[in-house]
């Protein structure tokens, strides 16, 4: 019953309303919640989109003067002790 297709993206508690609603009373919530937690199953349950990775820019340089960064330049107004 949880592992349905109609219920796979659906949280514990909206799984146990849904049925319900449709007039199955099958256990309580925290039973449901018991069998979960002992099949694996009491994450998130939806399917969450994964970002790639950020790739850092390597900078390189076959001369002088063609790589520059913010660390490089000095800041005319810092004082220097």
């Amino acid at each position: 019953m949880i592992n349905s297709d109609s219920n796979a993206d659906l949280a514990i508690c909206q799984i146990y309303a849904r049925e319900l609603d449709e007039g199955n009373y099958w256990c309580s919530t925290s039973t449901m919640y018991r069998i979960a937690s002992a099949a694996g199953q009491n994450r998130e349950r939806r399917r969450l989109a994964t970002h790639p990775p950020k790739v850092k820019p390597e900078l390189l340089a076959n001369g002088p003067s063609q790589v520059w960064s913010w660390w490089q330049v000095p800041d005319s107004r810092a004082t220097v002790f």
